[in-house]
């Protein structure tokens, strides 16, 4: 669920303890919706609140509960009109309430990108409720959006006068400046936060950005460890794979610190694959990749790999592990994507078109499923069948540039030009920022006769973004420019920053006439030999690795269960908790009690960092409230493990652990013997 349904949870079902003189409803359907609320059912809410509503349209408070239904289901219309309702019939003294439906307000409205509305919304309910820090936070964050970091400093500092030893204020403040490039101040602003709350990884990962923008990298690979190793914070992930330039020997150093140890070395390993992937050194990162699979059976290692000999252009091993990842996780539609990307880079149009078949049958809303699928038959010179497909592309992302270019261009191949020019003139309309809406504004230019201006275009992207696919895209503009020599130029710097895609060269109606060319011959046949060679040096990673050869099957494991009557029970260990799970096939989550949770959180099998949402701790006695979602960092089951599981807790003291089918479903593929009682899950062998 969304962190605004989990604040509204928070913020209601605390109101329901509030002591004052107020009358609120207490009719069956409107608690059984409140109630629905508070267990994230969304649709099941809506249900008991409409039919409140029919028998009392003039009860406030179950718009008020509407309207956060609404929002959470990204209908904002019926969010504006169910919390204008809302405001006219809730009494003006339950200003608690009241102040949520203008928060309410501001949510949708932020939603929707009009920052201005969402902080005007926002001003009345903090007006309402001056010491609602979660209305200042939110503010505060909406008023950084706009740059207006003065005003958005003044509700982090009351933040930090209503709660001094709560580290959103901190946070709020560092970033702040930290946006600024004020990054000394910034650091001190985050090194206080992570003297408040030791437990706290988010203060650890920005300050890694400070330090480095102040260039003090070993510190900053200090950080990004540090948070990392806490919980895997997100913000850190990301730094760590774009630090080429920075700390990346220096985070290679800590990371192979840590494998040394022992301790979550599977873990570590893959942090390392990543750093390497993102560095470019794929050798290194297979090995590293593969050497967590020792420690670790995730699907996405295969994946992963795939991915790096996919870059490195060597496409039967591509295809070779991402067919593993499939065997092991065919739920995984992506992997579908990127398997039809294999076939068509390798050459094989037909299989490409095939596979991207089935994706799109999987994703029949996706966009950019449909425009794949065109672009390949696009260069399979199926021309109507293009069309048709990026017709499709646009019907359902208006917005997308390269789906009109590839259009006009098939529309110019059948002599409708003027379908042809409508299509370019678009996409000199849609694509104005270089990186973010499209890179193909220079193709149009030239379709259009505006050569000087196509190649000024280019120049600016390759002066902004001096990447290998951009260095093709210029040579495949300079081939239909005529200017062969500069297109054979950008192609071997295209080649030199990695561009291996030469099924791709042979398909792309771009290169036509360049070809022939005897320069394009000898630069291809030296490329290929170049990238033959690492291929032939690079295959060997996956023969032995650690002594044993390195290929991979699947192997079932049977996790026993017990039954008491139509429930089955499975031992399970959460965090190293022991514990035991309802395993409930019509569930999707995993949910536990709030008994439960609050054990866990005063007993060190949960800290407040796996607590998820704004609202992270927001009671001084550490107790957990109904509704807040948690994050369990290592699950197992009969030796099998998951990490990072969603785990929501349920409002009763007495609710059972369960655990959904679709979770255990990560592991592998699922078999249920009732004879044997055991769960049997198929999965990569370790």
């Amino acid at each position: 669920m969304r962190k605004i349904l989990f604040a509204c949870i928070l913020m209601l079902t605390g109101c329901s303890g509030c002591k004052n003189e107020i009358k609120r409803p207490e009719s069956y359907n409107y608690q059984r919706g409140c109630e629905a609320m508070e267990n994230q059912d969304v649709d099941e809410a809506m249900t008991y609140l409409q039919k409140e509503l029919e028998d009392d349209p003039q009860n406030g408070y179950a718009w008020a509960w509407m309207q956060c239904a609404h929002l959470e289901k990204e209908e904002y219309g019926d969010a504006i009109t169910a919390g204008t309702a809302a405001l006219k019939y809730l009494p003006r003294k339950d200003t608690y309430y009241v102040a949520f439906v203008h928060a309410t307000f501001g949510r949708t409205y932020h939603d929707m990108n009009e920052t201005g509305k969402a902080i005007g919304e926002m001003s009345k309910a903090i007006k309402l409720m001056p010491d609602d820090t979660d209305y200042l936070l939110e503010r505060g964050d909406w008023y950084c959006e706009q740059k207006e970091y003065e005003k958005s400093n003044a509700d982090f500092e009351k933040i930090i006068k209503l709660v001094p030893g709560a580290t959103d204020g901190y946070m709020g403040l560092g970033r702040n400046l930290m946006l600024q490039e004020r990054y000394d101040e910034a650091k001190e602003q985050f090194t206080y936060a992570t003297k408040l709350d030791e437990d706290y990884s988010a203060p650890y990962a920005f300050r890694a950005s400070c330090f480095l923008g102040l260039g003090e990298n070993h510190e900053a690979a200090k950080d990004i460890v540090k948070a990392l190793e806490m919980d895997g914070n997100n913000r850190a992930f990301i730094i760590m794979q774009d630090v080429n330039d920075t700390c990346f020997r220096e985070l290679v150093v800590m990371m192979k610190t840590k494998v040394a140890t022992k301790k979550s070395a599977g873990e570590w390993n893959y942090y390392l694959g990543l750093l390497h992937e993102a560095n470019q050194s794929y050798e290194e990162a297979i090995r590293s990749y593969e050497q967590s699979m020792k420690e670790q059976s995730e699907y996405y290692l295969f994946d992963d790999i795939s991915d790096c000999y996919y870059k490195m252009g060597n496409y039967p091993m591509a295809k070779k592990y991402i067919e593993l990842a499939i065997k092991v996780d065919s739920a995984d539609t992506d992997l579908l994507r990127r398997y039809a990307d294999i076939y068509y880079y390798s050459g094989q149009k037909a299989k490409a078109i095939n596979v991207m078949g089935m994706y799109v049958d999987a994703n029949p809303e996706s966009s950019f499923a449909y425009y794949r699928r065109g672009f390949y038959k696009d260069n399979a010179h199926d021309i109507d069948g293009a069309i048709e497909d990026y017709s499709f592309a646009i019907v359902l992302n208006p917005d997308y540039a390269y789906s009109y270019l590839g259009r006009g261009d098939m529309y110019m191949l059948k002599g409708d030009s003027a379908k042809a020019r409508s299509d370019y003139e678009k996409v000199v309309q849609l694509d104005t920022i270089i990186g973010k809406s499209g890179n193909c504004r220079q193709y149009a230019l030239l379709a259009l006769g505006m050569r000087d201006s196509a190649e000024t275009y280019m120049k600016r992207i390759l002066e902004e973004k001096p990447e290998e696919g951009n260095y093709y895209d210029a040579a495949c503009l300079m081939n239909r420019m005529g200017k062969q020599d500069e297109a054979l130029e950008y192609l071997r710097t295209a080649f030199q920053k990695g561009y291996h895609r030469f099924a791709h060269l042979e398909l792309d109606n771009d290169l036509d006439g360049l070809r022939e060319t005897e320069e394009y011959k000898a630069l291809i046949k030296e490329w290929k030999t170049t990238i033959d060679m690492r291929n032939k040096g690079r295959a060997k990673i996956s023969a032995p690795v650690g002594g044993a050869t390195a290929t991979y099957e699947t192997e079932t494991t049977e996790i026993p269960f017990k039954k008491d009557g139509n429930i089955m029970m499975i031992d399970c260990t959460i965090n190293n908790l022991p514990l035991h799970f309802i395993f409930d096939t019509g569930a999707s989550d995993v949910s536990l009690s709030q008994v439960e949770a609050n054990f866990m959180m005063k007993n060190g099998y949960l800290t407040k960092n796996d607590v998820q949402g704004k609202a992270r701790y927001s009671v001084a006695d550490g107790s957990v409230h109904e509704g807040t979602v948690l994050n369990l960092r290592h699950v197992n089951f009969g030796g099998l493990e998951l990490r990072n599981v969603k785990a929501s807790v349920v409002k009763s003291q007495k609710a059972p652990l369960l655990l959904g089918q679709s979770v255990l479903e990560r592991l592998g593929r699922i078999e249920i013997d009732n004879e044997g009682r055991v769960v049997k899950v198929t999965h990569m062998k370790r």
